[in-house]
């Protein structure tokens, strides 16, 4: 059985097209991301600006084109935080389904959890109970789970898109900038840090921002950055301390000159990164690890039973 699967987050828009065998194996035969930035300059008015409405379209006509040549027995397509809160939300979905005959189905914060725990637990191996992050553009999901089952999750307003959105950080950052987000962390997540923490002591981090962390290290650490097929790896705690430092002191125009840094990603990598340290230090987290697989890779495995 082909599928083809569209993600539409807030900052990035996935196409993911495979083949699954008989046995429940698996063939990816294509995979792609585009910066479509859905939520630019409009995640604190809760708006698709015009801009991004375009962007939006034409990148789901192209995906489209693509899912015609691949003809799939299924085709799923998901939107998350930005256009859950998009006042135009509905337009947007509208004209998906008019230009493409795509239906995009949008998604809570609860669902889109529920995804990414089905893939990240088929990238990592979880040894106990693990605490598994999702940062993304409008919303970050936290996951409390186990290899068998989700013992708690939620969605919380805190992408990385939103905090840009909403404190406005100088270039580099500035302790003073540090501290409001932090500051603001600790009252959204105060309850999560009372419940779990000292339960909690390993995190996967999902996608995105993670594995360009994960790269980010390697590269700092002169090592070969992960393969393409590599689905999971460890972050050693001293090479992300490392990354998040020289994250913090830098300029957009030395992040665009780091290697193993995508240009899409040298805005939000640094507010994602500041919510990641947050988590660390104050759940006492011993190890960080990072999924390659994350949403889109869970609604393929959901919909093929395995």
């Amino acid at each position: 059985m082909k599928i083809a699967l569209i993600d539409c987050g807030t900052n990035t828009f996935h196409l993911l097209i495979a083949e699954v065998k008989a046995d429940n194996t698996v063939q990816f035969l294509v995979k792609e991301q585009v910066p479509v930035m859905l939520g630019e300059g409009g995640l604190s008015k809760k708006e698709i600006s015009e801009s991004a409405f375009k962007r939006g379209l034409n990148c789901l006509k192209n995906f489209n084109a693509v899912i015609q040549k691949a003809n799939p027995d299924k085709l799923m397509a998901y939107g998350t935080a930005a256009l859950r809160n998009a006042g135009n939300g509905q337009l947007f979905i509208d004209a998906v389904r008019q230009e493409t005959g795509i239906k995009l189905q949008v998604i809570d914060g609860n669902r889109e959890a529920e995804l990414i725990y089905a893939g990240v637990k088929k990238a990592v191996k979880m040894d106990g109970i693990e605490l598994i992050m999702d940062i993304g553009g409008g919303s970050t999901e936290l996951i409390v789970a186990d290899q068998n089952k989700i013992h708690w999750l939620k969605s919380y307003p805190a992408g990385a898109a939103l905090l840009r959105e909403k404190f406005k950080p100088a270039d580099p950052m500035t302790t003073e900038n540090i501290e409001a987000m932090e500051s603001w962390f600790n009252e959204i997540f105060s309850s999560f840090i009372s419940e779990w923490k000292g339960k909690i002591t390993v995190l996967n981090g999902s996608a995105g921002s993670f594995e360009t962390l994960a790269v980010l290290a390697s590269c700092q650490q002169s090592e070969n950055p992960p393969g393409t097929n590599q689905i999971s790896g460890e972050i050693s705690l001293e090479a992300f301390r490392s990354v998040f430092t020289n994250l913090l002191h830098s300029t957009r125009e030395e992040r665009l000159k780091m290697k193993g840094l995508p240009e899409f990603r040298a805005d939000m990598i640094v507010p994602a990164t500041v919510l990641t340290n947050f988590f660390i230090s104050r759940m006492d987290i011993k190890k960080l690890r990072w999924s390659a697989y994350s949403l889109k890779e869970g609604m393929l495995f959901e919909s093929a039973g395995i």
